[in-house]
């Protein structure tokens, strides 16, 4: 029973220390040079494997969430867990297809999550934050999110 509580609390500490870190990485340096725009919009998401998988388990189910905000080079994602599958969306040099719905039009984006950490009770939102860089878009799909951007950050 003592080794299970010591490794129960070993694991509390460490994601503890991720959340941390996550927080503190985006309040001591904030390395954005695109600006971001609010905006709540939701995507599905997948986490595109290298390989795939031989298990004989069927393909993998997105996970739904909502958009924190955008930017011309990262997105603000909510999402209700970390996990999808086998794997996790907020592990190193992984990378996220996200179906992003625009008012017009879904658009496909390939992001790589660059900090996480775990909502608490005091915000609004619930579920992991997940900040990502995007590393693919096509050219087509990049207009149309540069128009939708140009139109957010538009005077009102």
């Amino acid at each position: 029973m003592g080794a299970v509580q010591s490794t129960v609390k070993i694991i509390d500490m460490q994601k503890f220390i991720r959340t941390l870190l996550g927080r503190l990485r985006g309040a001591v340096s904030d390395r954005r040079w695109a600006p971001r725009l609010d905006a709540r919009l939701f995507f599905s998401v997948l986490l595109l494997e290298e390989k795939p998988s031989n298990s004989g388990v069927g393909p993998m189910q997105p996970l739904v969430g909502r958009t924190r905000n955008l930017s011309e080079s990262g997105v603000a994602l909510i999402v209700p867990s970390l996990r999808i599958g086998t794997g996790y969306l907020n592990e190193e040099n992984a990378t996220l297809r996200l179906m992003l719905d625009l008012p017009t039009k879904r658009i496909e984006l390939h992001v790589a999550p660059v900090r996480s950490y775990q909502l608490d009770e005091h915000e609004r939102e619930q579920g992991y934050f997940i900040g990502a860089k995007i590393t693919y878009i096509s050219d087509d799909d990049f207009s149309r999110y540069k128009e939708y951007l140009r139109k957010l950050g538009a005077p009102r």
